[in-house]
């Protein structure tokens, strides 16, 4: 029912790491715009919270506690202890058949406690989800339930102020499809009860033993079998009403630098996990939970330079939005660069940030002060129902991601209606009670396409803007080099249950490529209309050769990502669509919609340059 298969594993090694991160998202547009106009200072009604580094090994913490609280720190996730769920924690040290007072790696993380201590500062045991779970295997989990009980009796007893448990690399386990999963005398059902049944005893067993922690988990489900596992931990917290409190520690703040999109990203955390709670849980939600924010000040990929993407002014905001929605904890990825952040290794450092600025801003925990921003993020940190449309100009939507077909949360400016958003919760939250809904059926995405691809695109989207010869003029019948070889047009239909192009899994090459997609709409008449366009990573659209969108950052596609509104005239109209990948997934989605959302019955999609020719069923269904 679910092996561990290590092809299986390799096969989705790269969704695992990348799953959880987007989970909950948002478009990114304008998300690093920052706000000149802010005052930056302290409010003694938003007082700073701890902030935790991820994450150091006990030795690093002895040597190092003074320096990381000189710039701000105030507490460790503790690495190298125990490295992943599976790991007998009293065999770190080589030696198995020491247990307790007498293990050495015990005796390094008192002693690294102990130096906390001294400091004001707290750690915590942080434990990884590596491998995968035999869900159904009733002796596994005898086992496993075991390790965690040796695990809180390790953190409990060597001074740990709690437990963290990192769910994250075990992705490709939190989506129904999941090749692992073979329902074969189950369902979708039972298996998110089998999930929340062992997601218990585990948080069982680790509170038997220290009832008293405080309990950090990390990063966000969303609304995947993740998400079941940590709201049954905050459940079983909730029966015990556990006195240390579950406190959510997010990633999907790490980069972010606009403060209206930061604080509405806490909002909609809240929205998200409160939605999936039942009353009691929601309860102990508020009065003991809190919201932690995670920022990594140099930025997703960093090189080998160590060259960051955030500019003073992005870490600065950035920072001062994760302190605002954060009571308790808030936390510092600090993953390749925490020497240079501690002012050493610099004379090995090539690249242009000015590290002992960037750990200037860190020391300062400034926030952004004067209204609205304060009283929203007060609201924010009392896990209160926020009107984050009112209050940030932004909406909380679930949106789906092509090509996994997951929900994902997504924070967008446009006008939607009560009813579409409805909706849009009710699919998601369906997904996450284990209903498969035919989304294709739902949204209608075009489906009749001529694709062409790949050309080579460069690093980091160098070529987003390059005009690739189906951009200076449409010709079905040419040739073109490309990627790897030549490449002509060829007609495509998208899959009956399929949302969009997955050029991923049609062209090789499929990373730092680009491919494009042609269809021709038929309408009627001429109308108004919404075009609603997903690309990953960048893309482009043009309507009749004009361009109507032009996204030009890193993302998963997202359905209906990009909305935009144009004017379709009566008869044939072409529309070509443009998609360039760094690495990953490599996909577009597309389809037009009323101001609501619904699909337009009179328009009809043909893969062909034909006049005025109607008859094709709408939106090139079957």
């Amino acid at each position: 029912m679910c092996q561990n298969n290590p092809m299986m594993n390799e096969t989705f090694s790269r969704a695992a790491m990348l799953l959880l991160t987007v989970a909950v998202s948002y478009r990114p547009v304008h998300a690093d715009d920052t706000n000149a106009t802010l005052r930056y200072g302290h409010d003694v009604a938003l007082p700073a919270p701890k902030s935790l580094v991820f994450s150091v090994t006990p030795d690093r913490i002895i040597e190092d506690a003074e320096a990381w609280k000189a710039i701000g720190a105030d507490g460790f996730f503790l690495e190298g202890v125990a490295s992943e769920w599976s790991s007998d924690i009293w065999a770190t040290d080589g030696k198995p058949f020491t247990i307790g007072e007498s293990d050495e790696t015990f005796q390094k993380v008192r002693r690294a406690n102990e130096v906390c201590a001294k400091l004001g500062m707290a750690n915590f045991l942080k434990v990884a989800f590596a491998n995968p779970f035999e869900w159904f295997n009733d002796t596994a989990w005898q086992h496993i339930e075991h390790n965690f009980r040796q695990f809180a009796i390790f953190a409990r007893d060597s001074g740990c102020r709690g437990v963290a448990l990192d769910i994250e690399y075990i992705g490709q386990q939190y989506v129904f499809d999941w090749p692992g999963y073979d329902y074969k005398g189950y369902t979708r059902e039972d298996l998110i009860r089998k999930i929340r049944e062992r997601a218990t005893g585990v948080m069982s067993a680790i509170y038997d033993e220290f009832p008293g922690m405080e309990f950090l988990v990390l990063p966000e489900g969303g609304f995947t079998l993740g998400a079941h596992i940590q709201t049954a931990w905050i459940e079983e917290a909730a029966r015990r009403d556990a006195p240390g409190g579950v406190h959510f520690f997010m990633e999907g703040t790490y980069t972010a630098s606009n403060l209206p999109r930061i604080l509405a990203y806490g909002g909609a955390v809240n929205t998200l996990m409160r939605g999936q709670l039942t009353p009691r849980a929601r309860d102990y939600w508020q009065k003991r939970c809190t919201l932690a924010a995670g920022v990594w000040p140099m930025g997703f990929d960093i090189q080998p330079n160590y060259d960051t993407r955030q500019t003073p002014a992005n870490l600065r905001e950035s920072w001062a939005g994760s302190l605002m929605i954060s009571p308790k904890y808030n936390w510092i990825y600090v993953d390749r660069y925490g020497e240079q952040l501690l002012g050493r290794g610099l004379d090995k450092y090539t690249g242009k940030t000015d590290f002992a600025m960037c750990a200037e801003v860190l020391r300062k925990k400034e926030i952004a002060i004067g209204e609205p921003f304060a009283a929203l993020a007060k609201q924010i940190r009392a896990l209160t129902p926020a009107d984050l449309r009112q209050d940030t100009g932004v909406a909380a939507v679930p949106r789906f991601m092509f090509p996994q077909g997951l929900p994902s949360l997504e924070l967008t400016t446009a006008p939607l209606s009560a009813g579409e958003i409805e909706r849009s919760w009710q699919l998601a939250m369906d997904y996450f009670h284990g209903v498969d809904h035919d989304l294709a059926a739902e949204f209608s995405p075009v489906r009749e396409w001529q694709i062409i691809g790949p050309f080579p695109s460069g690093e980091g989207l160098a070529r987003h803007a390059a005009a690739f010869p189906p951009e200076q003029g449409i010709d079905l019948n040419a040739e073109y080099d490309g990627a790897g070889g030549k490449v002509k047009w060829q007609a495509y239909r998208v899959p009956r249950k399929g949302l969009g192009v997955d050029f991923k899994a049609l062209y090789t090459p499929g990373e730092q490529v680009t491919a494009y997609a042609l269809t021709y709409v038929d309408s009627p008449i001429e109308q108004t209309v919404q075009l609603r366009f997903g690309s990953n990573d960048s893309g482009k659209v043009w309507v009749g050769g004009k361009l109507v969108d032009d996204f030009n950052r890193e993302s998963w596609c997202v359905l209906d990502r990009d909305i935009v509104t144009v004017t379709l005239p009566k008869g044939r109209t072409p529309v070509l669509a443009k998609a360039t990948t760094g690495v990953g997934a490599w996909a577009l989605a597309l389809r037009f919609t009323d101001a609501n959302g619904n699909p337009i019955g009179s328009l009809s999609f043909s893969a062909h340059p034909l006049t005025n020719q109607f008859g094709h069923s709408p939106n090139g269904a079957s």
